[in-house]
């Protein structure tokens, strides 16, 4: 068939009508300077969503409904904008249209496409669901009346006099605070209270209750609507919310940061005015709700509200700082084509063209937004483990890395795999293979053969020397580094309610031995001799008891050598409980080393490996060991407390109540011996071990690590 018989073919076939818009559809002309080239709106009221296009897609849309036939649309696009419309050009707008769910369909009756749609919304089901539980809004109540109501009375705070005057105020009250900075920190003691935790609950609803109107109010101020006010849920905590998508219509720019900073600035406001006040109230609870609401104000405003990576003010007030909206996704969109160009260099055309300067900040911002995220999806994922039960612990875990760690990831490989041929086609991408391979060899290769082991340099033969009851220091004999023969006296204690009972018992037994001396004389007495007698026996022998007691207070050396180390502690009059070791008794005739070894290095170690203990002490040589016996079951509570990371040491711990400290993940008590000391030393000395172990690369001991973490998870 010739061009001539299709075109008249074509021209026989009758034209295919053209969709047309939502009534409800308001397309707003907005024309704010802004970054990129969208900045025309489409307004979708039944959804309370704006929509940005560019200029030409605003003009086609316009001319939409006007036109009968898609010749009549060429036309008219023409002759009123001078465009000129290609398939291509109609496809795309046709197809935005259509995904953005702009199309009147219940004039052509086409069932269809309603329906296609609802088969997708239910496919995404399980999406929304996940997404759900880590954030969605519950809206309360429509506040527009409300709020033009008592605008009146709120426009006085907006005033410039009213800031100067919040200003003022707050620079004072933190100079207030600083001249009692002591009794402001102690103040936090009372917030672990019941009565703290109400108090603070209070000042938290009110502080954001306030913080949404002032939003909401600044937005009636320019004449937008505030569409509701609810509460939204993020990870199942309330939050409330406003909601100012009508701010969208404001061309002037500087009225949307407005918007944005309005609850910052309320909560700052109200932590200045509360601190000021704090400084002159009284004790009690009006000042415990000043010290929350200044606390909660500058907190909550400064290191959470501020935030840019999260959904908060801070990132609205970029987003229209920098005149770009919807940052995150278009930031996103150039980081990745960047990334390609890094990795690729495919010299694919910019998603969006910005000024030089734009354009780096929006990349770094994408990636600082990236790194921010991935910690805080594995926070999250860790948290909810932590916080359910395990089997919905380990389920929660699992979708928060799959869905929003993972499945990002997979999305752009798969756009990596589907660019093959082009990305193949590059010199660039065989050097980055061969970057990619390097790094990988660098961490696959066991070039580490090192053991590094917490250790302490002590006696061979050490006593630790403990109270036997809480008591009051009386005199400290000894100290550090002194010479001692066993049985000399270390510390002396003093237990005022065991002198005044010893004292007492003296009493009560002169008196029974006086009335016991003189029964002759009284029959009262003599009558009650027998009584008397066993009264006086039964005394004897509590003096005897409670002299064994204070025998007990002088703190005496078990054995002859040096005081090691001693609590720096003490000093006369201080008080000691029977948790709190005195010093350390060491023999002076052989020192070893002994330390813990971590779990992922146990098996890298034998008998005899050799290695260097080097000291925390920089003036202190390196000592030559070797490695004597390992433990094969690890510790339930470290024995050498100068250890743990609660004491300034290497070994995380916690510290359960009743004094031990538990190590945090599995560690093997090792003992190792050096020769290289020639002299007695007069303290213990802390340190870490290097000792030659089996080689190991980066990727088994991460391997080894996940795998001790699931056996420990797993219950096995």
């Amino acid at each position: 068939m010739t061009a001539q018989a299709q075109q008249a073919q074509q021209a026989q076939q009758p034209e295919q009508p053209l969709p047309r818009l939502r009534d409800d559809l308001e397309l707003v002309d907005n024309k704010v300077a802004r970054g990129g080239s969208a900045d025309r709106l489409i307004y979708d009221p039944l959804r309370h969503r704006f929509i940005q296009i560019d200029r030409s897609t605003f003009e086609l849309i316009s001319l939409l409904n006007q036109s009968a036939s898609l010749e009549d649309w060429k036309r008219k696009a023409w002759d009123s904008f001078s465009l000129s419309m290609d398939r291509g050009a109609i496809k795309r707008v046709l197809s935005f249209l259509e995904r953005s769910e702009l199309l009147d369909h219940t004039q052509d009756g086409d069932w269809r496409a309603l329906a296609q749609r609802r088969e997708r919304s239910r496919k995404k089901v399980a999406s929304r669901l996940v997404h759900s539980y880590l954030f969605f809004k519950i809206p309360i109540f429509r506040p527009q009346r409300f709020l033009e109501a008592t605008l009146p009375l709120a426009r006085p705070f907006m005033s410039r006099t009213a800031a100067f005057l919040v200003i003022v105020l707050g620079v004072t009250g933190l100079y207030l605070v600083s001249r009692q900075w002591d009794a402001f920190l102690t103040t936090f003691q009372h917030a672990f209270t019941i009565e703290g935790v109400i108090t603070f609950a209070i000042a938290l609803g009110l502080v954001k209750a306030l913080h949404e109107l002032a939003h909401a109010y600044v937005c009636v101020n320019y004449g937008c609507r505030v569409a509701s006010l609810g509460i939204a849920f993020m990870l199942l905590t309330p939050l409330l919310y406003t909601d100012v998508t009508d701010s969208w219509r404001l061309k002037n720019n500087n009225q949307r940061l407005h918007i944005d900073a309005a609850g910052i600035l309320l909560e700052l406001s109200l932590a200045a005015i509360a601190t000021f006040t704090w400084a002159f109230l009284p004790e009690g609870p009006l000042k415990s709700l000043a010290f929350a609401i200044a606390t909660v104000g500058w907190i909550m405003s400064l290191a959470i509200n501020l935030n840019p990576f999260m959904r908060f003010d801070g990132y609205y007030l970029l987003s229209d700082y920098l005149k770009v909206e919807h940052l995150q996704p278009r930031a996103f969109a150039l980081a990745r084509w960047h990334l390609r160009e890094v990795l690729f260099n495919l010299k694919a055309p910019v998603p969006e063209v910005f000024p030089p300067r734009l354009h780096k900040i929006l990349i770094v911002y994408a990636w600082a937004t990236w790194v921010y995220r991935l910690l805080l999806f594995i926070g999250i994922a860790l948290l909810v483990y932590t916080f359910f039960f395990k089997v919905l612990g380990i389920i929660l875990f699992v979708i928060e890395i799959l869905f929003f760690i993972a499945k990002p990831i997979w999305s752009e490989i798969k756009e990596w795999i589907a660019m093959r041929k082009e990305i193949f086609a590059r010199k660039r991408t065989f050097v980055s293979v061969a970057v990619f391979i390097a790094l990988f060899a660098l961490l696959a290769f066991p070039w580490s053969t090192r053991v590094e082991i917490p250790a302490l340099l002590t006696a061979d033969d050490v006593k630790q020397i403990y109270p036997s009851r809480p008591a009051k220091i009386q005199e400290v004999l000894k100290r550090q580094g002194d010479p001692i023969k066993q049985g000399e006296i270390i510390l002396v204690l003093q237990v005022p309610e065991l002198t005044r009972e010893m004292e007492l018992t003296r009493v009560r037994m002169r008196e029974i031995e006086l009335r016991l001396s003189r029964r002759m004389a009284d029959q009262h007495d003599r009558a009650e001799t027998l009584v008397l007698k066993r009264e006086l026996m039964s005394l004897k022998t509590k003096a005897q008891g409670l002299e064994t007691e204070s025998s007990e207070l002088f703190i005496r050396a078990p054995m002859s050598g040096t005081v090691i180390e001693q609590n720096p502690l003490l000093h006369k009059g201080r008080w000691i409980s029977k948790r709190e070791r005195i010093a350390l008794v060491g023999a002076r005739a052989k020192w070893v080393i002994n330390g813990y070894i971590a779990q992922a290095d146990i098996s890298r170690v034998h008998s005899g490996a050799e290695g260097k203990f080097i000291p925390d002490d920089p003036l202190l040589p390196a000592i030559k060991v070797s490695l004597y016996s390992v433990l094969r079951s690890g510790t339930a509570a470290l024995s050498y407390p100068d250890l743990a990371s609660v004491h300034g040491g290497s070994i995380a711990t916690r510290q359960e109540v009743q004094g031990s400290l538990v190590p945090v993940s599995a560690q093997f008590l090792a003992t190792m011996h050096t020769d290289s000391i020639n002299q007695p030393l007069s303290h213990t000395v802390r340190g870490l071990v290097h000792l030659e172990g089996s080689p190991q690369s980066i990727l088994a001991r991460l391997w080894r690590q996940v795998l001790a973490v699931l056996v420990r998870e797993s219950g096995a």
